[in-house]
This record gives structure tokens, sequence and C-alpha cells, in this order.
């Protein structure tokens, strides 16, 4: 089991943040080396994504669900991960948080657990490495793709 933790700060109110990660074609829209949509639909997406890591090469398919988070603060994803010869599966705990009107912080979690095939042969802090080059890239595409401040949604 590999874990990151982690925060960032955006630039629109928690309300917004909040309203965008409830929503499946907005947060499929943020996930990097993204190739394609397969299905999509309010609580579920299937996608397929080729990602840009030395020891991972092909494209990978790409279960992603809503769960039900452990308390109502929180929004929880679990992404299934599949690819030629190797599978993963990965937790994801958010809480957004108003630091005022305008700006809110976005607290994670990612778990990687249940890590099978050729990626059992990782070592962990690759492992987690790329984990954190993957969040960060989403971080990033879903700054870009929030509204800026004082813009209408």
């Amino acid at each position: 089991m590999v874990q990151v933790r982690g925060q960032q700060e955006f630039a629109v109110s928690a309300d917004i943040l909040r309203q965008r990660l409830r929503t499946m074609e907005f947060l499929v829209r943020c996930i990097p080396d993204l190739v394609r949509v397969e299905h999509l639909e309010e609580n579920q997406a299937r996608l397929v994504v080729r990602p840009r890591l030395a020891f991972l090469r092909g494209e990978m398919r790409i279960l992603l669900r809503r769960e039900p988070a452990a308390d109502e603060a929180a929004e929880s994803w679990c992404l299934d991960i599949r690819g030629i010869g190797s599978s993963a599966q990965a937790w994801v705990t958010a809480r957004v948080h108003a630091c005022d009107d305008r700006t809110s912080r976005l607290d994670y979690e990612v778990t990687l657990q249940q890590v099978g095939g050729l990626l059992r042969a990782v070592h962990s802090a690759l492992l987690e490495a790329a984990m954190q080059k993957t969040i960060s890239d989403f971080l990033h595409l879903l700054q870009t793709a929030l509204p800026v401040t004082g813009q209408t949604v």
C-alpha cells in the first residue's frame, strides 16, 4: 500500500469546488493523459489513459466511481486500473474547506492498494513518485478548468 496526502488552494469558493468535484463529466476532463472516455454516468466513468511513465507503457483502462464518503464533508472515489499485465486499485478521499468567500482548500489522500501484475515489481518509492506526479497534473488541470474568481459559473 502506498499513500500520498496533500493540499491545494484554489481561487474559487468552496461551494463551486465541491459542486465541480461532484460532477463526473467535469472530473473526468481533469484526468491526466486522458485518451478517451468510453462510458460516463452520474457516479462512474470508464476511461482510457496513456500514462507518460517510463515503467508503464501503453494504455490503461480505468473505472472511476464515486463512493459513499465516511463523512458528509468528504468526497470519495475508487479507481480500478487495468493495463496489459498490470492492475491496481486506488482510493481517493478529498475534503473541501472554505478559506474565505472566494478561495478554498482541497485536502486529499490517495491510497494505492491491490497492486498486481508487473506493477508488483515496481519499488514503492517509484510508485509514490508516479502518484505524486499524476496528482500534481490532476490538480493543475483542475485549477485551469475552474472559473476565475469573480467569473460567473
